[in-house]
């Protein structure tokens, strides 16, 4: 069941910093949620990456776009949903990055979206009426 006290919803821009000042109003939401530690980290490396991939490779013109964010919580569960209008990609197909003894030794490409599928407990992907939607769930107490 949803508690409504338990939602954050908000759009930004396909600007760097709008996406910067999203993060950060989510982050403010999460620790005034009194969210574990390692969640709040968890949900930020993975808001970060996501975002920063839509606006670098989702659309191929200058205009504005709208990205819309959602989370709520269930008993032990924090849900994420993005949605973006841009190109239609999903970014879960994307190779695993060859990993050496280095982070510093990968190849550019694949390791962000490595590190959010590492990061949650699920992630899924759809396309609908010309919308990419990112549904994320973590887990609330074991992130």
């Amino acid at each position: 069941m949803i508690n409504t006290d338990t939602i954050f919803r908000a759009c930004a821009g396909n600007t760097n910093k709008e996406i910067v000042n999203l993060i950060r109003r989510v982050d403010t939401w999460l620790r005034n949620g009194n969210r574990p530690t390692r969640l709040i980290y968890n949900v930020n490396l993975v808001l970060e990456e996501l975002l920063t991939n839509i606006v670098k490779y989702s659309y191929n013109d200058s205009d504005h776009h709208t990205i819309r964010v959602e989370l709520f919580s269930t008993s032990d569960k924090l849900h994420m949903r993005i949605e973006d209008d841009g190109m239609a990609f999903n970014c879960l197909l994307t190779e695993p990055p060859e990993l050496g003894d280095s982070l510093m030794d990968c190849k550019e490409g694949g390791l962000g979206i490595y590190l959010v599928k590492q990061s949650v407990e699920k992630i899924s992907y759809s396309r609908k009426e010309n919308v990419n939607i990112l549904e994320v769930v973590f887990n609330q107490f074991s992130a």
